[in-house]
């Protein structure tokens, strides 16, 4: 007797868990939280007056790689040592904004991943890009976290959640920055996000940078 030809059988394709959401929803959730942080720093805006405490050096690094292809920053830091005034003979290097190279240089302290990855805009727009930077990390926050908050909570306790996070704590204080926090937040949170879809590499590269850029934090 002849068998009966074999059925191909059906693709196996990826499946959605019961509460993971789809990528367009937590890109409306992104926007959402990209109009909202845009609406928190806009009675604030004044030109030039979104530089606080490390943001002006990381602008000042983002300048330099996009005007002279350097990390160098001579055009705008001098080392604390480099003067004659006696109470700086003995300060920590710590105190110091600038790290000097082997060929006198005078490299960034600070983390130069963060100006690095901004450079494009800068170079773009120039520095009002930088806190236009600043606000596009809300959008991947807010799109990450919600993407992660879906593994385990319905749509609406999901947004809250996200909400909550974003605008009740103190995140939403470093809108008005060009804040290296703010991209690690952002990284973690789209880390986040790609463990939970399975995209194991994805989550690795992302969750690797969150910690590089700033491992003091």
């Amino acid at each position: 007797m002849t068998p009966p030809p074999a059925s191909n059988p059906a693709p196996v394709t990826a499946r959605r868990g019961p509460h993971e959401a789809s990528p367009r929803v937590a890109l409306g959730v992104g926007l959402l939280v990209l109009v909202a942080a845009v609406a928190s720093v806009m009675p604030q805006l004044r030109p030039n007056t979104w530089m606080f405490r490390d943001g002006r050096f990381y602008a000042n690094v983002a300048t330099t790689i996009v005007e002279d292809l350097s990390l160098d920053q001579h055009r705008f830091a001098g080392s604390w040592y480099s003067g004659t005034l006696g109470w700086t003979r003995d300060l920590d290097p710590g105190w110091s904004n600038v790290a000097l190279g082997a060929r006198g240089e005078f490299f960034p302290k600070h983390p130069w991943l963060h100006p690095l990855l901004a450079s494009p805009v800068v170079f773009a727009f120039g520095l009002p890009a930088t806190l236009g930077w600043n606000l596009l990390m809300f959008a991947l926050i807010g799109a990450g976290l919600h993407r992660w908050a879906r593994g385990f909570a319905a749509p609406v306790p999901a947004a809250l959640a996200t909400s909550l996070f974003v605008f009740g704590t103190a995140v939403v204080q470093s809108a008005y920055d060009f804040s290296v926090d703010v991209l690690m937040l952002a990284l973690f949170a789209q880390g986040l996000a790609a463990v939970l879809g399975g995209r194991g590499a994805r989550a690795g590269v992302l969750v690797a940078l969150a910690v590089v850029i700033k491992p003091t934090a």
